[in-house]
């Protein structure tokens, strides 16, 4: 805006962006300012109908290859769900990975009488801040593990949300979630290959 560039360049389209609707919103902002777009690898002559043409042909090959990488994610994500495996997420007390099979969990015997230990004593005190201070002064602590690139994490004095998210975890119950994303959402609002439930997990309840 201060006119302090006049071009714009990039090894290739697509990693400026891969959607049109956005790329088109970032290319008529260049050139109001009088800016010029240069891609390495196109090279397409913007100042021609052509050249402009293509330029759109590109990124909505881009935005299609982006999409179509986004949705094979989610229907393996479903799929594995609906094997009641493992979909991700962070490492939960009670459970590990499993050593030889990917998205199988097993339960982590020692870890899982602490977990029993935290349920009973939330029904015992009734409240996250009491149950926080007692695991505390006990001298408990959060799950520590080992990432995948070998950084230990965990090992922490308890907080109230990260009770919040173990006692609430449908995971230790033996559970998966399939289609998260469409947790209270009526029926009428998607197909049933999308509705959310709950099928039984591949390692046993806590």
């Amino acid at each position: 805006k201060d006119g302090r560039l006049n071009a714009v360049i990039v090894t290739e389209l697509s990693r400026i962006s891969r959607d049109v609707k956005d790329f088109c919103n970032f290319w008529e902002f260049l050139k109001s300012y009088k800016a010029s777009f240069i891609s390495l690898k196109e090279q397409f002559d913007t100042s021609t109908p052509i050249g402009e043409m293509m330029v759109i042909q590109a990124i909505s090959f881009a935005q299609f290859e982006r999409k179509t990488i986004v949705q094979r994610i989610k229907e393996g994500a479903r799929a594995r769900a609906e094997r009641g495996l493992s979909t991700g997420g962070a490492a939960l007390l009670g459970l590990d990975r499993h050593p030889t099979k990917k998205n199988y969990l097993v339960v982590n015997e020692a870890e899982a009488t602490l977990v029993r230990t935290i349920f009973q004593k939330f029904l015992e005190l009734g409240t996250l801040a009491k149950l926080r201070d007692y695991l505390n002064a006990s001298g408990s602590r959060t799950k520590s593990y080992e990432t995948r690139d070998g950084k230990q994490r965990g090992g922490v004095p308890w907080r109230r949300d990260g009770l919040y998210d173990l006692l609430t975890n449908i995971r230790l119950a033996g559970k998966v979630e399939v289609n998260k994303a469409s947790e209270g959402l009526p029926d009428e609002e998607v197909t049933p290959y999308e509705r959310y439930k709950l099928v039984p997990a591949s390692w046993p309840a806590i």
